[in-house]
């Protein structure tokens, strides 16, 4: 292999992250499913390829030495390395288009205006700072750094200089007796680690956790010792690093660079590779000056370049794309859990509900109720009684302090499950939890998200010099994503600093048009500015208004006056019509009795009004019909229903106007000021017919909000008053809708959900996505605290009876880098393993193979499915909620959703046709479990969705399935379906009758469909 060869094939290496290839997580899973195959192409396919592509030009010496390339094959492997080092950039290809040295073009399609940044055609993945699973292989042993405990910071909360948060060993404790440092099982060795705040740098604890390891390998693990044996010494590395030093430092550092996937790698390098050729392979004042052969040369190696160009730009592009349908993918939802007022449960279930230890202890903690109002005995060992569950409804329970089956039970028994569903909270990145929520798409009424600001220190991470082009990538598919739920009337709010609000309302108005994006209201967000930037001090933020369809959007709302007012009969920028006043309405006119002249004009300011008729006023009151021309506000009907209600008056000036004393609407002003109207500066005052009046609060208003609901200080940086939030959502004069907020952080839009229900007695729905670690902390407890109770002051309820009546749903998404860790090669088929052909994996068939897995084994347990997930407890089996993952991927509206119930079959007593059976409930020993759902689809059908467990013997499992549909639907109304969902081939459609329109999927191929579609 030549030197030239070596250094390109050495570049390929990079891209394809062969150099990392002892790492096994993440998106280096993905590499090394391909390592062999890669390798494989750079040693044996690429020199192949490369003798063919330059054998024309090689067997021609005269053109060789005429074009004055002796190494022909030189010319192609620097040509390429100059192309690919060009876009590649630490595991991504940016866009960096050179027209000419040193200038970037930007690509356009026409447009007089367009808003580009360099990684606009790609997807931004960075979903964590630090890595939640770090693995990596030697000499046949797999090391696995764990995080066993930690104290993230909260949102965009930075630390104190003083106190830095860093990785160290965990220590044992007793509370956790089954947690250890040092864990060897088979050829995994497990190393855990807590990260928290410490006084020590990050690389003083690098040193003392090496040391730790160290001396456990040397006195536990002989067969170990290379890994902690540094190589010799050389020249260009002086001071090596051992392995196990190299990964633990590059542990430590965490994730300090952002990925992206690239939404079209192929065609993008290949438009840019032809680019590339044509702007500085092919110099046509050079073939102008040359000869036949060096022409040809020319010619020679740009058709080398681009045929090999052309070959690594697929393998890339192959690889890519299987990265993005990952990530495109929708996710599982891994488990589902309700919080439930206790005035929506029945009171059969209030004996276990008091006699669980964990919920009471909630109950203690958050509501802060102590054991005395709880009735319990001094030592604690008899649970609360039933009657304080029935004197206090507005306690919440929450479902995941409890078994499977009791809340499958609980759940069953609510009908109309997602009417009466109050809110949603979802825990995960909130790219998946837009494309899950894709299925009910056009039903949110608003969206109002708080997205970091890209300050520098909010916790968001960036690619060297490119923060605002990771930023605008991050908002610019979520923005959209969202778009997309909106109803025809909805809007939308985006918050903004001064750091990117120019970026984003150009990304805004380039989406959705300058008429969509109607306004940018003006927050003041602080008592007292910063001044710290020593410029000037920041008071305000920003927030952009976009309408789903202008047309459709009737405005937001400042006030709804209900004081009496007049207002003028005429408007200067009208056109000028006649017409006829009715007799009999009051005159205010300076004489009491008065003949105005027809012909007669009547000016004031800018207008004038003629009339073609004698006005004639008697006692002050008008006695004749007259006719006057005018601009005029109102047509003649209405006119004439404004006299005869007495709502008309002539003025002082002979002029018209009408008393209107009905509730009025008045259009919101783009300042949201501090002080309103009345100068109050308590936070909770507000009012919601006069937004004004009381102020929009401030962030100071917003910390001392949580120091009420928690007892401490500054939860989070820079939050929102839920009064502003409350406010906002007013202004929009709807009392339903969904309200969706995909930038949680610590609830307040969930807040003021319920806040403004409770104040104006509205419907509206909340859905809050939240993929911090804090969700757990902050996000769902406010939420908790919210429903308990109305006001609150050191982390308890100021009064008890303030509740309100509520169902809260929440549940955990998988993640992309659990979709990471879930991938695995499939041994079955190893002829069909090839590089570029169809990649077999247990956990997401490629496009090639996903006919062959899906069988109607892959759901046949879906009460037992479960995935690998990375958590604290290292990566573990985790269960995942099929039927709820399957409900939203249909967009079904649930109406009931039964528990899952088993049964043990034997043969029918009485059998109707061959192989019957009978069905007998058994919880215990029954092979069969089966659950039902019955709900409407987007469209309006009527859904009936039935999961059940499959046997080794398909017709013993389908005959058990015809036994419980004949069985369930016993009366016609139980069989008003218009389609049936089942997993498994069956044979439903045979029980048929007559004129019934339901027909039958399968919900293997729907579930793939929808889960894979873009």
């Amino acid at each position: 292999m030549s030197d030239a060869l070596d250094r390109f094939t050495g570049l390929l290496k990079a891209v394809f992250e062969l150099d990392k290839s002892d790492l096994d997580f993440g998106i280096y899973r993905v590499m090394n499913l391909r390592k062999a195959e890669i390798e494989h192409f750079l040693t044996v396919d690429l020199p192949r390829h490369v003798t063919e592509a330059l054998a024309p030009f090689a067997g021609n010496k005269e053109n060789a030495a005429g074009g004055g390339l002796s190494a022909p094959e030189t010319e192609v492997y620097s040509r390429l390395s100059a192309f690919l080092s060009r876009y590649y950039d630490e595991g991504g290809f940016i866009s960096k288009r050179r027209s000419t040295e040193g200038v970037y073009a930007i690509p356009r399609e026409g447009e007089d205006v367009t808003l580009s940044w360099v990684n606009q055609d790609q997807y931004y993945i960075k979903t964590s700072d630090n890595f939640k699973d770090y693995r990596f292989s030697a000499h046949g042993t797999a090391v696995h750094f764990m995080l066993a405990a930690a104290a993230p910071e909260r949102h965009n909360n930075k630390d104190r200089n003083d106190k830095k948060r860093a990785f160290m060993l965990y220590t044992e404790h007793a509370d956790r007796p089954g947690i250890k440092t040092f864990e060897v099982n088979g050829n995994e060795f497990i190393i855990r680690f807590r990260y928290d705040v410490s006084d020590g740098s990050q690389k003083s604890w690098n040193e003392k956790n090496y040391e730790a390891i160290a001396s456990y390998i040397a006195a536990a693990r002989q067969s170990w010792l290379p890994m902690i044996t540094p190589p010799e010494r050389t020249k260009t590395n002086p001071a090596p690093k051992s392995l196990l030093r190299k990964h633990l430092e590059a542990y430590a550092a965490g994730n300090t660079v952002d990925y992206f996937i690239h939404k079209d790698l192929g065609a993008f390098l290949r438009r840019e590779l032809d680019f590339y050729i044509k702007n500085e392979m092919i110099h046509l004042d050079d073939i102008d000056r040359a000869d036949a052969g060096q022409g040809a040369a020319y010619l020679a190696a740009a058709q080398a370049v681009r045929r090999l160009g052309r070959i690594i730009i697929d393998v890339l592009a192959r690889i890519e794309n299987f990265q993005k349908k990952l990530w495109l993918k929708k996710k599982f939802i891994l488990r589902t859990d309700w919080c439930i007022t206790l005035d929506r449960v029945d009171e059969a279930f209030y004996e276990e509900i008091r006699n669980n230890k964990a919920q009471v202890r909630e109950w203690m903690d958050r509501y802060g109720i102590d054991r005395e109002e709880l009735g319990l005995s001094e030592n604690g060992a008899d649970p609360p009684p039933v009657q304080f569950l029935k004197e206090n409804k507005r306690l919440l329970i929450d479902t995941g302090h409890f078994p499977q089956g009791f809340k499958e039970a609980l759940i069953a028994g609510i009908d109309r499950l997602d009417d009466v569903t109050d809110g949603v909270l979802i825990h995960g990145e909130n790219s998946d939890a837009l494309s899950l929520l894709h299925g009910t798409g056009g039903s949110v009424q608003c969206i109002c998200i708080d997205p970091p600001y890209n300050t520098g220190n909010d916790g968001f991470l960036y690619k060297d010099n490119y923060q605002s082009s990771s930023w605008l990538s991050m908002m610019n598919d979520r923005i959209q994503a969202g778009w997309e739920l909106l109803h025809d009337s909805g809007v939308m709010f985006i918050f903004s600093g001064d750091e990117e609000y120019e970026h984003l309302a150009a990304l805004v108005r380039s989406l959705f048009t300058k008429h969509n994006f109607f306004a940018t209201l003006v927050w003041e967000k602080k008592k007292k500015g910063s001044f710290l930037s020593g410029t000037i001090s920041k008071m305000k933020d920003y927030i952009i208004c976009v309408s789903k369809n202008i047309d459709h959007f009737s405005g937001l709302t400042g006030e709804i006056a209900e004081d009496e007012e007049t207002y003028p009969c005429v408007n200067p920028s009208n056109p000028r019509e006649r017409r006829t006043i009715p007799k009999g309405i009051k005159s205010r006119y300076r004489e009491k009795d008065a003949l105005i002249k027809s012909g007669t004009a009547i000016s004031s300011g800018n207008m004038t009004l003629l009339l073609h008729s004698d006005l004639i006023i008697k006692d002050g009151m008008v006695i004749e019909d007259y006719e006057i021309e005018g601009n005029w506000r109102y047509s003649q009907d209405r006119i004439a229903e404004y006299a005869q209600k007495g709502e008309l008056y002539v003025t002082q000036d002979l002029y018209l106007r009408r008393i209107v004393k009905e509730p009025r609407r008045k259009i919101m002003k783009d300042l949201l000021l501090r002080l309103g109207e009345n100068g109050n500066d308590d936070y909770k005052a507000m009012d919601v017919k006069n937004l004004n009046k009381y102020g929009w609060g401030t962030n100071e208003d917003a910390n001392d909000e949580l120091l009420r609901l928690f007892g401490t200080q500054y939860l989070i940086s820079y939050p929102k008053p839920s009064k502003l939030i409350t406010l906002l959502l007013c202004s929009l004069q709807k009392k339903d809708g969904i309200y969706l907020d995909y930038f949680a952080g610590s609830a307040t839009t969930g807040h003021a959900v319920i806040n403004l229900n409770r104040q104006d007695g509205g419907s509206r729905k909340y859905v809050l996505v939240e993929m911090g670690e804090y969700f757990k902390t902050l996000t769902k407890p406010r939420m908790q605290k919210a429903i308990y109770a109305k006001d609150w002051k050191n982390g308890r309820p100021a009064a008890r009876n303030t509740g309100v009546s509520h169902i809260m749903k929440y549940f955990r998404l998988e993640s992309y880098e659990d979709a990471l860790t879930n991938i695995a090669r499939s041994d079955e088929t190893p002829d069909r393993v090839t590089f570029g052909g169809g990649q077999l994996l247990n956990y997401m068939p490629d496009t090639e193979a996903k006919g062959s897995l899906l069988t109607i084994d892959t759901f046949k347990t879906p009460f037992d499915y479960t995935l690998k997930i990375a958590g604290h407890k290292g990566i573990q089996e985790t269960p995942v909620d099929l039927p709820e993952t399957f409900n939203y991927l249909l967009g079904l509206h649930v109406i009931r959703q039964g528990a899952v119930r088993y049964f043990k079959a034997a043969p029918a007593a009485a059998p109707e046709y061959e192989n019957a059976l009978d069905l007998e409930p058994d919880r215990e020993s029954g092979e069969y479990g089966f659950q039902q759902i019955e709900g409407r689809l987007r469209d309006g059908r009527r859904a009936l969705v039935i999961w059940r467990t499959i046997t080794e013997d398909l017709l013993a499992s389908n005959a058990a399935l015809d036994a419980y549909f004949l069985k369930s639907r016993v009366n016609p109304r139980d069989r008003e379906f218009d389609v049936v969902y089942v997993n498994g081939g069956n044979n439903l459609e045979k029980l048929r009758r007559g004129a019934e329109p339901w027909k039958v999927r399968v919900i293997e191929s729907v579930f793939w469909d929808r889960m894979f579609e873009a």
